[in-house]
């Protein structure tokens, strides 16, 4: 995938909701592109609705990047603590099996 940093840059001075819009559709084109199943795509498009709606509250770019950044870290320890003890570590929104 060719990223033109500035382009992307431009597009956000000038036209803010094109830019949205064609965030969406680039982001969504590669989740299509993907060869998982469609409950999985489903669910990587809910995970983007969700950062969406969190970080929409942040109008001023280096706010939002600090809440991506906090959030990035935040389950970056989730992924340690639960690596360290499977079992008793496990995130509110992750869900136990049982084994069999």
């Amino acid at each position: 995938m060719n990223f033109d940093f500035e382009k992307w840059c431009e597009l956000n001075k000038s036209n803010p909701e094109e830019f949205e819009k064609e965030r969406l559709r680039v982001l969504n084109e590669y989740i299509d592109a993907r060869d998982i199943s469609e409950e999985n795509k489903q669910h990587l498009r809910a995970s983007l609705f969700s950062s969406d709606q969190r970080l929409s509250k942040f109008k001023d770019p280096i706010a939002r990047f600090n809440e991506v950044q906090r959030l990035f870290w935040i389950q970056v320890q989730n992924f340690i603590d639960t690596s360290k003890n499977p079992q008793t570590n496990i995130p509110n929104n992750i869900v136990k099996f049982n084994k069999k």
